[in-house]
């Protein structure tokens, strides 16, 4: 079910799923093949009514089941209904359901309170997103306690999830150093990269090969990874992070949000990254048309007559 979201809908008695689409920055769903005219769980049982769903130690899915006759408050109700109906029925009520696959195998015990730190630091990795997430609670619990050692995790080689919980790990220990940092922003996997750059803002400014990790971003292929990066890049007063977002606006500038999160990034320094942008010819200016525009409208806001002029002239030359 992976790329699948489930979410329950009480008041119609079933549990939706649909399918995610990456299209740029933006996630779309739709109704999986085949299940056009149907539900993924429907009941003509009107007592059903999914309002919870969990995923276990194995794997399975929990589905919560309210089960009552009325789940409406009283206020939603009409008078003359209220007589009509039980609204206490089913009160002693509630069912679980276990949604598994036929091929799930074998359950591992779910007490992870008893392993060893060695053993939790490998299922910080796991497939499974409950062992890791539990593993990584426990390791973060322990971590106070003087007579247990400190795990060493290793930043898995693929998998996104798994290497980003890896990441915030060794983040809430204390054990993030810029080498796992540098791998992470160099990781194979967009998400991890996109995780890694939010990690390493508070380091921008006095980790170099930190920063070079992140301005070579610039150019990443995934969009998540280059809106992330203007974003970050707000952390850094370098004045090469500013040519890195001037970049970023004349080759991508007309992504969803991406101008904005420029100039998030910016501060007071709007005045500056102007002065970059027109530095350049017209006919270089690329996708930053629109993001000169706001910019200029940042400016003329503060009514410095000089920059002021800049702009106005600037306008010109973008028409």
């Amino acid at each position: 079910m992976s790329g699948q979201i489930i979410a329950c809908a009480p008041a119609q008695n079933f549990v939706h799923r649909a399918e995610l689409e990456r299209d740029g920055i933006l996630l779309n769903i739709r109704r999986i093949a085949g299940e056009a005219q149907s539900e993924f769980i429907a009941s003509e049982d009107i007592w059903f009514h999914p309002i919870h769903l969990s995923i276990g130690p194995n794997g399975g899915i929990y589905i919560a089941d309210f089960y009552r006759e009325i789940i409406e408050d009283y206020s939603a109700i009409p008078r003359y209904l209220q007589q009509q109906y039980g609204l206490d029925d089913g009160k002693d009520h509630g069912r679980v359901w276990r949604l598994v696959h036929n091929d799930m195998p074998k359950p591992q015990s779910p007490n992870m309170s008893k392993l060893s730190n060695d053993a939790l630091t490998r299922e910080v990795v796991s497939p499974r997103f409950w062992r890791r997430q539990t593993a990584r609670r426990l390791l973060l619990e322990r971590a106070g306690h003087a007579d247990d050692r400190p795990a060493r995790i290793t930043l898995p080689a693929n998998g996104t999830t798994a290497a980003i919980n890896a990441l915030y790990t060794l983040d809430g220990l204390a054990q993030l150093n810029d080498n796992v940092l540098e791998s992470a922003l160099g990781h194979s996997e967009p998400g991890v990269r996109r995780h890694a750059l939010r990690l390493a803002e508070d380091r921008l400014n006095s980790r170099e090969k930190l920063l070079n990790a992140a301005l070579r971003l610039a150019s990443d292929p995934s969009p998540v990874v280059r809106l992330q990066l203007a974003l970050s890049l707000g952390e850094s007063d370098n004045p090469r992070s500013l040519q890195a977002l001037a970049g970023l606006a004349r080759r991508h500038g007309e992504e969803a949000w991406l101008d904005g999160a420029i100039l998030s990034s910016l501060g007071n320094r709007a005045g500056k990254m102007l002065k970059i942008m027109l530095s350049n010819k017209t006919d270089t200016l690329g996708q930053a048309r629109g993001l000169i525009h706001r910019l200029c409208s940042a400016v003329a806001s503060r009514k410095n007559p000089r920059r002021v002029f800049r702009c106005d002239f600037s306008l010109k030359r973008t028409r």
